[in-house]
């Protein structure tokens, strides 16, 4: 039941989100490479994930953008995740309530929030939870058991979590920490690792020769890169998840997607004091405690903090199943022990209720996102066959700047569609040219900035006078700095021809084409006026915009 209804609320927190930033960023990249090697093996903020490479390739050609189907499969990893908790901790303390004492700090650990908050950062977070726990649960049932196939099965989950986090190099040192120090029964943590290394050397080799084959394949791979992701320290979020935190979230990047803690010095001073406390008291109640917490300091520093959290709670406060570490008398500290347990359980109960529901709170930008790939959905399939649309870059909640041209529409919204024609450079005559607006729909693209007057004559003759072979159209006003698009409104009665069009000291050529058109040029600098060159004669410039596109 606790399983259950914790999962049921962070699925909900799932299921309200939508993809964003490295999300569209890999799924497009995902959509446009083939299933070779090259891409399988492509780095991504330095991490190997062939495992996650081939799910985004399927889902980008099975059902690009489709949330549901990408939330839906995280959900289940995580319930995954949540069952393999309960297995392990079962094995690891047998078939006791004081299981979901850890249980439920995996659960609720607010650790994990913002990797949860991206589908790609997700993906990565919850197979490296379910490799770490199975992995933990295979080895002890080989180390108890001695069956060669538990020890498969936990290569085999070293190997899965290889496929998705290149954190899970570090499995076999979390293995080996927690046999030699609490599953061969030696007096001490220093015996204990010589016993480890020379009685179980067949589990070793194994998990050796699965690294050796990873390295090498990271190593083929380094020449290629990958989208690029940031991240920012995490031992703050980490030091004060450890007791429910960090209560406060603050958003960061643009469009309120993403959060990030910054706890004060104070509250991380106050958090440091309970965790010393609450080490003190697993001690003195239990002496071999302090390896676990040891464990645990080392690993916040290499791979997913909950999953590790929740086992070396179990280690620190009780004993294992078949425990082969020297017992504690419990009845003489037990009221003690389990009265601070019991306290800083609820606190670590309401802190992480709390923070996970201010994470959520404050990550609330993405139903904008949502409507703006629905709005360009619908778009682009009413939109008629050839239509020329600008290319620029979408809203910075979707895409960020630092993705380079990995943001641009035709990149993230062209996969939907094959009836577009994307315009990447305004120049030349440009039939019926549309843009996306910052809702996601399609609008005709208008040229913001100095007009030229308006002629009051009727019909042709309201076209901008000829002077030999010239025409000259006069702006309203001088124009700006900032004016760098050029649209000229024409008629031509002939047959396709170029001019040229001086604009100050720049000059470009245009190409005429029969009826009534817009042509454009890249422009800079101050003028008054823009002048056509040519034949002329059979020429309306019936206006002049010197500006920037928007949508109309």
């Amino acid at each position: 039941m606790t399983i259950a209804l914790v999962f049921l609320w962070k699925a909900q927190f799932v299921l309200v989100r939508y993809f964003a930033q490295d999300d569209i960023v890999n799924l497009d990249l995902a959509r446009r490479s083939g299933l070779w090697w090259r891409y399988v093996t492509l780095l991504s903020g330095g991490q190997l994930t062939p495992g996650l490479r081939v799910l985004a390739w399927v889902l980008a050609r099975a059902s690009l953008y489709d949330w549901p189907v990408a939330a839906g499969l995280l959900v289940a990893l995580m319930g995954c995740a949540s069952l393999a908790a309960f297995r392990v901790l079962r094995t690891l303390l047998g078939d006791r309530p004081v299981i979901l004492v850890p249980l439920i700090v995996f659960l609720l650990s607010p650790i994990v929030m913002p990797d949860l908050g991206g589908w790609w950062a997700g993906m990565r977070e919850v197979p490296l939870q379910l490799a770490t726990l199975l992995a933990i649960d295979a080895h002890v049932r080989y180390v108890r058991s001695g069956r060669q196939r538990e020890l498969v099965t936990a290569a085999g989950w070293l190997v899965f979590g290889l496929l998705f986090s290149a954190q899970a190099v570090f499995l076999p040192l979390l293995l080996f920490a927690i046999t030699s120090a609490f599953l061969v029964g030696a007096p001490s943590w220093r015996g204990g690792v010589a016993l480890a290394a020379r009685r179980f050397a067949p589990a070793w080799r194994w998990y050796g020769i699965v690294l050796v084959c990873y390295a090498v394949t990271y190593l083929s791979a380094l020449s290629s890169a990958g989208p690029r992701t940031v991240s920012g320290p995490m031992w703050k979020l980490a030091l004060t998840g450890l007791a429910g935190g960090p209560w406060a979230w603050h958003p960061v990047g643009p469009g309120l997607l993403y959060a990030m803690a910054f706890p004060s010095a104070a509250l991380i001073v106050a958090v440091a004091l309970v965790v010393v406390v609450t080490v003190a008291l697993s001690v003195w109640a239990r002496p071999v405690a302090w390896r676990a917490w040891l464990i645990l300091c080392a690993w916040l520093f290499l791979g997913d903090p909950a999953a590790v959290l929740a086992i070396c709670v179990g280690l620190a406060f009780f004993p294992l199943a078949g425990d082969l570490v020297p017992a504690v008398a419990w009845p003489r500290r037990a009221l003690t022990v389990r009265s601070f347990c019991l306290v800083l359980g609820t606190l670590f109960i309401a802190g992480s209720v709390w923070s996970d529901q201010a994470y959520e709170n404050v990550t609330n930008g993405y139903p904008e996102i949502a409507a703006y790939l629905s709005n360009a959905g619908r778009a682009v399939a009413l939109a008629e066959p050839g239509t020329n649309v600008l290319d620029q870059p979408v809203p910075a909640p979707l895409v960020s700047p630092a993705f380079g041209l990995d943001g641009y529409e035709s990149v993230v919204i062209g996969p939907l569609t094959d009836r577009l024609r994307w315009v990447e450079r305004l120049r030349g005559t440009i039939a019926g040219l549309k843009m996306f607006g910052p809702d996601g729909r399609l609008y005709p693209t208008l040229i913001y900035g100095v007009r030229s007057p308006r002629r009051r004559e009727p019909g042709l003759a309201a076209c901008w006078p000829r002077l030999g072979r010239r025409v000259t159209v006069r702006f309203a006003r001088r124009t700006g700095v900032r004016d760098r698009t050029l649209q000229l409104n024409y008629i031509w009665a002939g047959v396709p021809a170029r001019v040229e069009v001086r604009y100050g000291s720049l000059a470009g050529w245009i190409r005429l084409v029969p009826g009534l058109h817009n042509a454009y040029l890249p422009v800079r600098g101050r003028v008054r006026s823009v002048t056509v060159y040519g034949a002329v004669r059979h020429l309306c410039v019936g206006g002049a915009e010197a500006g920037v596109p928007v949508p109309l």
